[in-house]
């Protein structure tokens, strides 16, 4: 069976061969994981992990890729989401983190996230005006991006000017070597927007999840008006359906792109969404479930007609309250929520919970024939409990729950259907 794309899914195929014989999309997926800290990412330190992206690094360049332009300008607008939102994240109570520890300029940090202190050293002046304005516990919007606009001035020269090594090695900057960024000249915008198309064409699954540039882009592509970025024997180790590309394209010019907050470089508003999606999980994970609603009740208040958040809102009520958790997902259906698997998924978990098993089992039922999968972070039932798993095969996952709902019902035959179904997955799989 031909799977989707799943740049994740190739990346994690991969990662027992020598780089030399990786795809292109692994090798980017690689670096990204790993610049980012994501689950699934190497666990090397030190100067054994930036020898390790180094590497990589060289095995793009060997190809025919400025290695060193995928991660400063590709990579560049999410290693700014990394460094500037925990700040955000920290100096506004309301979204729930805890202060950031101290480091020393040219220590290494555990990831870009916090930028050990230095960051916060060198970006004082805006921090401590942001903890200083009143009601900064439950902040407009305005204020919440004014913030990221200030500290984003600083922050994306050093990016653009730093070394490789420190950007790989994730060490904390001199205040001195920032001041300087300061007054280098910015790369051109089209130079930006290429690299991002690379990095997000060959490590971002999803097209949802593009910047509208690399759809346009990769739309004059394919429409030969637009040149490829790289060669075309590394093009083709992605296929991008000029049926699916100009689906989102429409989409977004009919309804608008509801990526969060336009602030940054190309890239940068998806950041800020994954970003607070990540520290949602780890929320979720610690139990505390009503904080990490707070952060998509924030990005509510933006816009409420968002369908990302209104899911990620709705995921992250479902322990504490399943009911108000559907409603929250039910809205973020009608609203087109993509990719429809997981949304079905949470809802049908919902039913489950709440005792509804005929509505689960129809709704899942209904929708299987044209179901696409993919892989996401689930709430899963297990005999203790609801526990929250990370890169899980929706389309499993949903399988289980019809055979659970069925088991629940004493439903023998619908039982055996849906243990059949779990076989065949199964064996798709191998």
């Amino acid at each position: 069976m031909d799977h989707p794309f799943d740049a994740r899914r190739v990346m994690l195929s991969e990662q027992a061969m020598p780089h030399s014989m990786w795809r292109p999309v692994s090798l980017i997926s690689t670096l990204r994981a790993a610049l980012l800290r994501e689950s699934g990412a190497s666990t090397l330190e030190g100067v054994r992990r930036k020898a390790w992206l180094r590497q990589i690094v060289d095995e793009l360049t060997s190809r025919g890729l400025d290695g060193d332009s995928v991660v400063r300008y590709g990579l560049g607008p999410e290693l700014v989401g990394s460094i500037t939102i925990p700040l955000l994240l920290e100096c506004f109570p309301s979204l729930g983190v805890g202060p950031l520890s101290p480091a020393r300029p040219g220590e290494p940090v555990a990831s870009f996230s916090p930028g050990g202190g230095a960051w916060k050293r060198i970006l004082a002046p805006e921090i401590e005006c942001a903890h200083g304005r009143p009601g900064s516990n439950h902040p407009p919007v305005n204020e919440v991006v004014g913030f990221m606009v200030e500290t984003t001035r600083k922050v994306v020269p050093w990016l653009m000017s730093a070394s490789l090594d420190d950007l790989l090695g994730g060490a904390s900057p001199e205040p001195e070597s920032v001041r300087a960024a300061a007054n280098e000249n910015p790369p051109a915008g089209a130079v930006l927007e290429s690299y991002r198309w690379i990095v997000e064409r060959f490590a971002v699954t999803h097209l949802r999840d593009w910047s509208t540039s690399s759809l346009h882009l990769e739309y004059g592509w394919i429409s030969e008006k637009e040149l490829a970025p790289c060669a075309d024997e590394l093009m083709k180790d992605r296929v991008v359906l000029r049926s699916e590309l100009t689906e989102e394209i429409a989409r977004r010019v009919t309804f608008g792109h509801r990526a969060g907050f336009a602030i940054g470089p190309v890239g940068m508003d998806n950041m800020l969404a994954s970003k607070m999606q990540q520290q949602a999980t780890e929320l979720l994970r610690g139990g505390r479930f009503r904080e990490s609603a707070t952060l998509f009740e924030f990005a509510l208040s933006q816009d409420p007609e968002d369908p990302v958040a209104l899911n990620n809102l709705g995921f992250c009520l479902i322990p504490g309250d399943p009911r108000e958790a559907l409603k929250k997902l039910q809205h973020a259906h009608k609203l087109g929520y993509v990719p429809t698997v997981i949304n079905l998924y949470n809802r049908s978990l919902c039913h489950i919970i709440v005792g509804d098993y005929r509505v689960a089992l129809s709704l899942i039922g209904d929708a299987w024939s044209a179901m696409e999968d993919t892989y996401a972070t689930l709430w899963v039932l297990t005999k203790s409990g609801l526990e929250i798993k990370e890169g899980l095969s929706c389309r499993s996952c949903l399988a289980q729950l019809a055979k659970h709902a069925a088991d629940q019902l004493s439903d023998t035959d619908m039982v055996q259907r849906w243990t059949d179904r779990l076989v065949e997955i199964e064996s798709f799989r191998e």
